[in-house]
């Protein structure tokens, strides 16, 4: 589970935390750092030290374990949408600014849309930090 220059796989999320400080979490194939597609859940365990008694100098002290259990769809899902419509909103604005930056309608679509990314973008992160 790694990436070289932004490619490869990597965990993300922490979801469905349990007693035992345990939490699941799903391995995504990434294109530069962009989650694409999910490949496994896995429940994340903070290791003890003397489960990792020699690490190399330089080395995070941050050590875990995983188990792989059965893919959890409905948070890979809850992040594929995000993203993809993280996506499209990117997408979206450099169509506006590219075809309509000449005149003052286009740049006050654009000023909107972008004012719209961002409020969207504060109440997203606020809500997911409320639940």
């Amino acid at each position: 589970m790694s990436t070289i220059n932004g490619f490869g796989t990597k965990m993300l999320g922490d979801f469905e935390y349990y007693e035992d400080n345990s939490y699941v979490s799903i391995n995504w194939i990434v294109i530069l750092f962009i989650p694409i597609f999910p490949l496994a859940t896995y429940r994340v365990f903070e290791a003890d030290e003397e489960d990792f008694p020699s690490l190399p100098v330089g080395t995070s002290k941050s050590t875990y374990k995983v188990q792989r259990i059965p893919m959890k769809w409905k948070y890979a899902w809850r992040l594929l949408r995000v993203i993809y419509a993280i996506l499209l909103c990117i997408g979206g604005l450099i169509f506006l600014i590219s075809n309509f930056l000449n005149n003052l309608l286009g740049m006050a679509l654009c000023l909107i849309c972008i004012l719209i990314l961002i409020i969207g973008g504060f109440l997203f992160l606020i809500n997911q930090y409320e639940n």
